[in-house]
């Protein structure tokens, strides 16, 4: 389990670390927005949350469109606690809309640009960053187990790839070894 997807409970609400880092990511669009909008004499706010909620829906729609067997009825496609959201599709369509917006309105062009930038990036180095964390933090086990012909393999050795044997063994090929 990732740590993006563990949960923090703000009093009654559950929020993942990621839809934390995104709320974030939103936060710091609509300071960049605000600025530079006063600055164009332009508001990117409403331009933002148009952007959010078109790539939600194109997300939702295409992941109801893909499972559309399991769905029973409408009440059923608009219930989201399921976590239905196609990812690609999302960010495509918020793509499309941006460009179709920016193409539309030109003064509104720089700074919504900017503000989507400062967006990705804030979540895409915090993302990383606390990935990095996650995976650093985590390490191996020192453990030795037995493969299928009875050699001892210790699970640091494996790690990454560099297995014994000059690198003909990976972590991979233990776990299926040892699952059979």
């Amino acid at each position: 389990m990732s740590i993006l997807s563990q949960t923090v409970s703000l009093g009654p609400l559950g929020f993942t670390v990621s839809q934390v880092l995104m709320l974030f990511a939103l936060g710091v669009a609509l300071l960049v927005g605000a600025f530079l909008g006063r600055r164009y004499g332009v508001v990117v706010s409403d331009a933002l949350f148009t952007l959010i909620l078109v790539a939600f829906a194109g997300a939702r729609v295409v992941f109801v469109l893909r499972y559309h067997e399991s769905y029973g009825g409408v009440l059923s496609v608009l219930d989201i606690r399921d976590g239905g959201f196609d990812v690609t599709a999302g960010v495509i369509s918020g793509l499309l809309w941006l460009c179709w917006s920016s193409w539309r309105s030109a003064s509104l062009r720089r700074p919504l640009s900017a503000a989507v930038l400062s967006a990705v990036m804030v979540w895409g180095v915090l993302g990383g960053l606390i990935l990095l964390m996650d995976s650093d933090s985590r390490p191996v086990p020192d453990l030795t187990l037995a493969s299928m012909d009875e050699s001892a393999i210790n699970l640091r050795d494996v790690q990454g790839g560099n297995g014994p044997a000059h690198g003909r063994e990976s972590l991979g090929h233990l776990v299926s070894a040892l699952s059979s």
